[in-house]
């Protein structure tokens, strides 16, 4: 009969491996060197790597250790209960040819499927040498031999090619490549603009996929050089992702974390440097339309040639309970927090607190749009934005990036915060709380101006693509709203520190707007706060600079408020 103490442990380690996807300690090591695996840099190891997972998942689950070397592989597939080792001077190699990956949703490197209680870990990195498959992809391209980027597949298979709107989202690409079509798919930016020319997402490998997994874990690995998305998990349950590094600006869409339709995710301590969206969350329309809720990200530090945190932009299903905390964000080009629902899915109960950053282009977007044909729009509600301290500068602020967003289409001054939903289906409350948003000034009205008294001038957009420059130059240096109600502010400071002729604030078709916490330390020369057919609102309490040539300008009435 085991003891006592033994059935402790051991319901320790089950409730562990529930929530952190552990191995159980009974699994062995499982050296790739005794396996035939080279650590060369030059010799591929993928039969090798495979043949050690493969052996640690029919032996019960185990560790699968690479020492310090480079070892160059293809695709490998982890297997239940098997965690992947990284000694410290390890480097875990992708192959720079396309023929030597595996596709999951799309290609990766490590690849799972299906999977449980499987781990990444260890001091040791994974490069996936994202220029030198950008360079094969090229090639690939410019020879016409595109059924190149797929293979291993057979005639009338079908794949899942992307998650836009108005394309088919699976594909043939026999069918395809006989009808003179695939090219157009496989690069549709190739002929727009030669800076940007690359192979779309859907035909280059990521780094880590795991695709309906439960039970994960990735902690303390580096991930650098995808040619795609670093790490994506899709349709997983319980993950634990902690004390990762992120270094990945070498290619066009190097997120640095996509966690699509997931529940119960911890993602803490990482860091995260990226080439687009740092951490981003997703609902694509595939598999059973699962919600990604019950999501946590805790204490991390992010640069971003995008947005430091997304919500969408695929939002075909929800997103609930979504906590954002202690978030360290600097050199970013978009937003620091963006939230977008356009594909019909919606974003409630999200709360992000504690967030300082430094050098970025815009606090927080809050978008709701409609992209999907006959679906009505998407909804947001319950937001709690709290304890914000952003700098956004007067130029731009993402400078070092090989691969940074495009300029923006249009001159703008500086763009302000904004909420904006739609006529029918308006954003519902929002608490800003505690913040202090500083912006550098510098506006010009020979750049771009819209005044404040042609506010029917902002189209609505309902099916562009969410950014929070889509609008272009807006009439507010500090924060825009339109279409929303519920929206409150509590503590929440606007400060200039260069000058800027715009209003601080313009509300636009707003309902029970609570202003009684804001200051506004700054003013140009236009009226400070514009209400423009806003009603219910709450202005009494509001801190507002003693000098401003006008307060208040609210033009439902025409009156101008004291």
């Amino acid at each position: 009969m085991p003891s006592p103490f033994r059935c402790q442990t051991l319901l320790r380690c089950f409730l562990l491996a529930g929530i952190f996807g552990c191995t159980m300690a009974s699994g062995r090591d499982h050296l790739v060197t005794d396996y035939g695996a080279t650590g060369d840099g030059v010799t591929l190891n993928t039969l090798p790597l495979q043949r050690a997972i493969d052996q640690a998942h029919a032996a019960g689950g185990g560790r699968v250790v690479l020492p310090s070397g480079r070892f160059l592989t293809g695709t490998i597939h982890l297997r239940t209960g098997v965690t992947l080792h990284l000694a410290r001077g390890c480097v875990l190699l992708g192959s720079p040819r396309l023929a030597d990956y595996e596709r999951g949703y799309w290609p990766g490197l490590v690849l799972a499927r299906g999977q449980h209680a499987i781990a990444i870990e260890g001091e040791g990195e994974i490069d996936g040498q994202g220029p030198e498959v950008a360079a094969d992809s090229r090639r690939i391209f410019h020879a016409g031999r595109l059924l190149d980027f797929f293979p291993g597949l057979r005639p009338g298979e079908r794949i899942f090619a992307g998650s836009g709107t108005g394309i088919d989202l699976w594909i043939d690409p026999h069918a395809m490549q006989a009808a003179g079509t695939l090219a157009a798919r496989v690069a549709p930016r190739s002929r727009d603009d030669v800076a940007t020319w690359r192979v779309d997402e859907f035909v280059r490998p990521q780094l880590i996929e795991f695709w309906e997994c439960r039970d994960v874990r990735v902690e303390d690995v580096r991930l650098r050089n995808a040619a795609n998305w670093v790490q994506a998990y899709r349709d997983c349950d319980d993950v634990s992702i902690r004390r990762i590094r992120v270094e990945s600006t070498s290619y066009w869409n190097n997120d640095g974390l996509d966690l699509a339709n997931c529940r119960r995710v911890r993602v803490t301590d990482c860091d995260i440097n990226a080439a687009d969206d740092g951490i981003c969350l997703k609902t694509h329309p595939a598999g059973d339309s699962r919600p990604c809720e019950d999501i946590t990200i805790e204490r991390c530090r992010i640069r971003s040639s995008a947005s430091a945190v997304k919500l969408g932009t695929a939002s075909h299903t929800d997103f609930r309970r979504i906590r954002v905390e202690d978030l360290e964000v600097h050199d970013t080009y978009r937003s620091v927090v963006a939230l977008e629902s356009v594909d019909g899915g919606a974003l409630e109960d999200i709360t992000v607190r504690r967030v300082k950053a430094r050098n970025t282009g815009n606090a927080f977007f809050l978008r709701v749009g409609a992209r999907v044909p006959g679906r009505p729009p998407g909804r947001i509600r319950n937001v709690v934005l709290s304890d914000f301290d952003v700098e956004i500068p007067s130029g731009r602020p993402d400078t070092g990036y090989a691969h940074a967003g495009p300029p923006l289409k249009i001159p703008t001054n500086l763009i302000p915060a904004s909420i904006v939903g739609l006529p029918d289906s308006v954003i519902r409350q929002v608490t800003l709380r505690n913040m202090r948003l500083t912006y550098g000034g510098g506006a010009d009205r020979a750049r771009a101006e819209l005044p404040w008294t042609n506010l029917e001038r902002i189209p609505d957009l309902r099916s562009d693509y969410p950014e929070f420059s889509m609008f272009g130059e807006l009439p507010a240096w500090g924060i825009f709203l339109r279409h929303a109600q519920g929206v409150r502010m509590e503590g929440v400071a606007l400060r200039l520190a260069g000058p800027d002729f715009r209003p601080a604030l313009v509300a636009d078709r707003i309902s029970d707007l609570d202003l009684s916490g804001l200051r506004v330390e700054s003013h140009g020369e236009e009226p400070v706060i514009v209400l423009a057919d806003v009603t219910g609102e709450r202005v009494d309490g509001l801190q507002l600079p003693v000098h401003a040539p006008h307060r208040i300008v609210q033009t439902a009435s025409g009156a101008v408020l004291p």
